[in-house]
């Protein structure tokens, strides 16, 4: 008998696909083999750097209780690349998945200055256009939209950008993705209009599927039901499984969102009675948690292969409630000088949030089957801040944090420490990382900031 094959075409705009956008199975033909997919997630304000880099082997970490008279520019003359290091603690929820993460400490952006509106070229590798902070915007096209046009150009979304606070929309302290010079990307930070573009449908029947889960208060999926237990029944076991792990990860997204039907597509968000409020920081970790399980769902069933995620922007004074963090981020907690114990702490404890939510992500993409491994195996996760730190306001020695092999292009669970001399920027590790996916370029960002690549991060 000539086995089931069902093609993309088909299984994304036949009659259950109408409805609901369904995950990648192997039955489709055009799905040969896994993809590469690139997920960034940044954040503002920069951090508290010392309680950010690992420790190397044999040495102490910095104490809590004791100030820096001036933050460290590089931790040693000499590189180091290590496996046995122990994470700070900062990046403590990172535990579990330390030997899925490298630390690369040593990145400029550009040349480590320029504050806040350095967020514009964190994926530009590019200095912003001159003048005053209205009038300046970034200059070329961001690495994600480099990579959406070759990994991303087959599927729905060549690229998404998701944000969870991300207000500043229209400015270099803001827009993190850009398709070329001032030509922002900026990320929808509504759960609701998310869950809408991505699960209800095609234009065509959105209209048509929100009148009726307004009249009937159904979920989005229960209009899929019956043809996707039709289609299940042609499938194999690894499909079948699969698939019902995809549903039930969306029905959790749809509760999420307090989903009785109000929320569908082509329906005001404040519709939603007992919906999330995307203005209030007592949201906010609600708001990420419900966009990070989107993210994950938008890779899995192959919606797109390149996001961006941005938790707050640069310059933001979003609180941290939930955290007991109740000074604003930018300048209660950043602009605070070293030898504040209790705001240096609770940096602290929002980085460890910030941790958490990259850990998050990491464990949802390996609970995802595919092939003989998990849709983590063939992503890259990368986390980034938009400074180093806030009462200094630079960018020399960036955070900066890459999880997954992106399909064994890179070796991880290292701490990666570059010498004081070596003079590389988010160029050189952009470059990397487009090499790793197929797109070959010269280089990556200014000419004057790029220095040969990366090839420490590559296996």
């Amino acid at each position: 008998m000539k086995p089931f094959q069902l093609t993309r075409r088909a299984f994304l705009h036949g009659t259950a696909g109408a409805l609901v956008a369904l995950p990648c199975l192997a039955a489709q033909r055009a799905y040969a083999a896994a993809p590469k997919r690139l997920l960034i997630m940044a954040v503002g304000n920069g951090t508290a750097p010392e309680h950010y880099w690992p420790t190397a082997p044999g040495a102490t970490p910095p104490p809590l209780n004791k100030p820096l008279e001036e933050y460290v520019y590089r931790s040693a003359s000499t590189a180091l690349d290590t496996g046995d290091h122990a994470l700070s603690p900062i990046l403590k929820p990172l535990e579990l998945f330390r030997k899925d993460i490298t630390l690369v400490e040593g990145l400029d952006n550009c040349d480590g200055f320029g504050g806040h509106r350095m967020y514009g070229a964190l994926l530009t590798g590019r200095f912003p256009t001159e003048g005053n902070d209205e009038g300046r915007s970034a200059r070329g096209m961001s690495v994600d939209q480099v990579l959406a046009g070759h990994i991303g150009k087959d599927t729905r979304f060549p690229s998404l950008q998701f944000g969870s606070y991300a207000r500043d929309n229209s400015s270099l302290f803001g827009v993190l993705s850009w398709y070329g010079d001032g030509k922002g990307a900026p990320a929808e930070n509504d759960p609701y209009k998310m869950f809408a573009r991505l699960f209800a449908g095609t234009p065509q029947t959105q209209d048509r599927l929100a009148q009726l889960v307004r009249d009937e208060k159904r979920s989005v999926l229960d209009f899929a039901t019956t043809r996707i237990k039709t289609l299940e029944q042609r499938l194999g076991g690894a499909d079948r499984a699969k698939l019902q792990n995809y549903f039930e990860a969306l029905r959790s997204v749809e509760k999420q969102l307090a989903f009785d039907g109000t929320g569908a597509a082509g329906c005001s968000p404040a519709s939603v009675a007992k919906g999330l409020d995307i203005k209030s920081d007592d949201h906010v970790a609600m708001v990420t948690n419900a966009q990070v399980d989107m993210v994950v769902a938008a890779l899995a069933c192959d919606m797109t292969r390149v996001i961006t995620l941005q938790v707050g922007h640069e310059g933001s004074d979003m609180t941290h409630p939930w955290l007991g963090v109740n000074e604003g981020h930018h300048s209660g907690l950043g602009h605070s000088p070293d030898n504040n114990f209790a705001r240096v702490a609770d940096m602290i404890k929002v980085g460890q949030w910030h941790a958490g939510v990259v850990a998050d992500l990491i464990g949802k993409l390996k609970a995802v089957p595919e092939g003989s491994g998990t849709l983590f195996d063939n992503t890259l996760v990368v986390w980034v801040n938009g400074m180093t730190k806030g009462s200094t306001h630079l960018n020399q020695n960036q955070p900066t944090l890459l999880a997954g092999g992106f399909g064994g292009a890179f070796k991880t669970g290292r701490y990666i420490r570059l010498a004081e001399n070596a003079k590389r920027s988010y160029g050189d590790m952009w470059w990397e990382v487009l090499r790793a996916a197929g797109v070959n370029v010269p280089s990556f960002g200014e000419a004057a900031e790029f220095h040969n690549g990366l090839p420490q991060i590559r296996s």
